[in-house]
């Protein structure tokens, strides 16, 4: 970032000792000797050499302490802790309905599930479809973030977050409210629809619904930032939406939202370096970002 500069790329094999495997779900570079890759089945820890130094699978293991239910599943999609101690993660039951936080110990193999009872609510905004040719889902958005500790599990439908702390083995909820935004989706009357056309107008409705970002930590000023948005009204370029930034201090109690923003979308990815906001835009098929300064509060 400092020389605005590709520094270099890692090849990753499929196949062979050190192989991702097929379907990698996910990627996290944590530092030169510890990259997460994640597949369906299994997780996998790297070095920049593309060697695999560490591979657990995840399903049909047997774990110790905490054991998966009949029809319970980890999600493949996870992260480490900042020991590397822990791998972290949710566990679901039947079609992807989370029932809670998993935390697995990468050394003994040993599972501890943390419920959280309010991800339930997840499944009032859920739509499926499913015919002789299989199955499909339109959801909120999950996101688990590893910050300062903590492990921030928040969702695209429901103004709130969880905060898990890794070592203290704690749960924390904070519950917001937005004088700009509604502050939950609205509830899916259906949830299974009998047709994809069905489900493709639902899912454009839904759409219009309010929707919240993952939260992104800023370390020079102590506090987190996180756009959300909401349909505003339909233009001849398509559908225009209300944007806000919201400013949570660093104990995540809400201290400032507004939406006098000079940006028409929110951006897929954003992060916070020397106290600016950097939002990732595609220039011409290069990579570009958008930098925002955030005056005092």
């Amino acid at each position: 970032m400092e020389a605005l500069k590709l520094d270099k790329k890692i090849r990753f094999e499929k196949e062979g000792p050190s192989g991702t495997g097929s379907y990698v779900t996910q990627m996290n570079y944590l530092s030169d000797e510890k990259i997460l890759l994640t597949e369906y089945h299994q997780i996998g820890l790297y070095n920049t050499s593309a060697e695999k130094t560490f591979q657990l699978k995840i399903r049909d293991q047997v774990f110790k302490r905490d054991s998966l239910e009949e029809k319970e599943t980890l999600s493949p999609r996870g992260l480490l802790d900042e020991t590397g101690t822990y791998f972290l993660t949710t566990y679901e039951k039947g079609f992807g309905e989370i029932l809670g936080l998993a935390k697995i110990h990468l050394k003994d193999k040993s599972l501890v599930k943390i419920p959280i009872p309010g991800l339930k609510d997840l499944e009032k905004f859920k739509v499926f479809f499913s015919d002789e040719q299989g199955m499909s889902a339109y959801h909120p958005s999950l996101y688990l973030q590893l910050v300062q500790g903590k492990i921030l599990i928040s969702n695209s439908a429901i103004n709130e977050v969880y905060a898990y702390d890794v070592q203290k083995d704690s749960l924390m909820k904070r519950s917001f409210e937005s004088s700009i935004t509604a502050n939950r989706q609205a509830d899916n009357p259906r949830n299974q629809v009998s047709s994809s056309e069905e489900m493709d107008k639902i899912i454009q409705e839904m759409r219009k619904e309010v929707n919240f970002s993952r939260y992104a930590y800023d370390n020079l000023n102590k506090r987190y930032y996180r756009f959300s948005k909401e349909f505003e009204k339909e233009t001849a370029e398509g559908n225009r939406f209300n944007i806000v930034l919201t400013t949570f201090d660093n104990g995540l109690n809400q201290i400032h939202e507004t939406n006098a923003l000079s940006i028409s979308k929110v951006p897929s990815k954003y992060f916070v370096k020397d106290g600016n906001l950097y939002l990732f835009e595609n220039i011409e098929d290069e990579m570009g970002f958008i930098v925002m300064e955030v005056q005092k509060l």
